[in-house]
């Protein structure tokens, strides 16, 4: 049973790989539609309601046409709608056509942490990014001279290391809590980021919004870090992106870190007993999307038989144009063997890299074997298999053995027939349409 769930589990990582991958989205147009709802107990005592909501996030990778159905000011980053004489209800609504294309950044050069200067924005910490010493160690185990290299080690590190755990939303724990329990959400995985780029001396920033997720928008944060040759570029450590993010992905505001000025505020001016409540719905439209455009080639090849405790899947990446590329790579092998692996691959201009995935086969017994494999990058996705023949030292002429069940070889063979356990889901739905056709039929 056991070995069979492990088959029946892997069969839905793959799944899982094809539905969330897809195309690779650059950015698209967008229509984020929000609502506010102002209710006033007692209004006959109000003179004004006044409701501020942060500007709408502007940047190289994002631009926005922004409305409302109220007559509104711009004031200290704010967009401030001022109500006289309110109802016992109010409703305001803004409009915003959003652009996205992640695919903007025209990154040609390298950057050292030399070409940082004293002085450079947001390096003061808060009470949700202090570091603890933790922090400050593992953060400087993953520094080197080049940037790039630094941050992506970052990402890479608190995606592997946090775990995405529901519970803790709307917790705020600070950075340094993160680091020692390891688990949180969107905004745990940002603050830990925050705090071990800057303990680096790489200023960074919290960004909130939305991104498209399991067919349906959802609340999302993420990180931008300030590079002084290209100014803020974006990571996002929850899904282990550098710079060419999901292009579905819409920001409202940012900040140092989450704080209760980035949220929406209603205030009002009156006599005597009143009060005003806020509430907000919010919709977004995606209008089109853009995938990308990336110009790199891939292959990849695999040692067919070994001797030793592991083969090799080389993976060869080669940059095509005249900029950086960080690609996100995912490699999915059965469970026994290796299991789901990501990583950020760093490509120079014109660079051409040779990626080595290990594939531990020291629990296979010795025979013949047909190992299916998934791997993504971009959004570019290569299934397929490859074949083993494993022959461990001190078998009897490399046969396997003559009594008992081979259980890596059942795994093996299920795997190789997954499409087998589809059989009683089809078989019940032709069921189904017959029964009910027979049914109309005798009606």
């Amino acid at each position: 049973m056991k070995l069979f769930m492990t088959v029946i589990f892997f069969i839905l990582l793959i799944t899982s790989a094809y539905s969330l991958s897809g195309d690779s989205v650059s950015g698209g147009d967008f229509v984020l539609q929000k609502t506010w709802l102002v209710t006033v107990e007692h209004p006959e005592n109000v003179d004004s309601v006044t409701l501020k909501v942060p500007v709408l996030y502007t940047s190289n990778v994002q631009r926005s046409n922004v409305t409302f159905d109220h007559e509104y000011t711009i004031k200290n980053d704010y967009y401030v709608i001022i109500i006289d004489h309110p109802n016992t209800t109010e409703n305001i609504t803004m409009t915003a056509h959003i652009k996205t294309d992640y695919d903007k950044w025209d990154i040609t050069q390298p950057t050292l942490k030399d070409d940082y200067k004293t002085g450079e924005p947001n390096m003061t910490y808060g009470d949700l990014t202090s570091p603890s010493r933790g922090i400050i160690e593992t953060a400087k185990s993953l520094e080197s001279d080049d940037v790039y290299m630094t941050t992506v080690a970052i990402t890479n590190w608190v995606y592997n290391h946090i775990t995405y755990n529901l519970s803790y939303t709307d917790k705020r724990l600070p950075a340094s809590e993160v680091y020692k329990i390891r688990q949180g959400t969107c905004d745990e995985y940002s603050h830990l980021t925050i705090s071990m780029l800057k303990t680096l001396g790489i200023p960074a920033r919290f960004v909130k919004g939305y991104s498209f997720s399991n067919k349906t928008w959802e609340p999302h944060a993420w990180v931008e870090y300030y590079n002084p040759k290209y100014g803020w570029l974006p990571i996002d450590p929850t899904f282990d992106e550098y710079v060419y993010l999901s292009g579905e992905k819409i920001a409202i505001v940012s900040a140092d870190e989450q704080n209760d000025e980035m949220a929406d505020s209603v205030s009002a001016i009156g006599h005597g007993k009143f009060n005003v409540a806020l509430s907000s719905e919010i919709n977004i439209k995606t209008i089109k999307t853009e995938n990308r455009k990336i110009r790199f080639s891939i292959q990849h090849n695999t040692d067919t038989e070994t001797n030793n405790s592991n083969i090799e899947i080389k993976i060869i990446l080669e940059n095509l144009e005249d900029k950086y590329y960080f690609v996100p790579t995912t490699l999915v092998l059965p469970f026994d063997v290796g299991g789901y692996n990501k990583n950020i691959i760093v490509l120079a201009p014109y660079e051409k890299k040779v990626i080595i995935k290990r594939v531990n086969v020291s629990t296979l017994e010795n025979g013949n074997y047909k190992i299916p494999y998934h791997l993504n990058m971009f959004g570019y996705e290569y299934s397929g298999s490859f074949d083993l023949i494993n022959h461990k030292s001190g078998s009897q002429n490399g046969n396997e053995k003559e009594s008992g069940i081979n259980g890596n070889q059942l795994v093996n063979d299920m795997t190789r027939y997954w499409w087998l356990l589809l059989a009683p889901v089809v078989y019940f739905i032709l069921t189904v349409i017959f029964r009910r056709l027979n049914r109309k039929q005798k009606i």
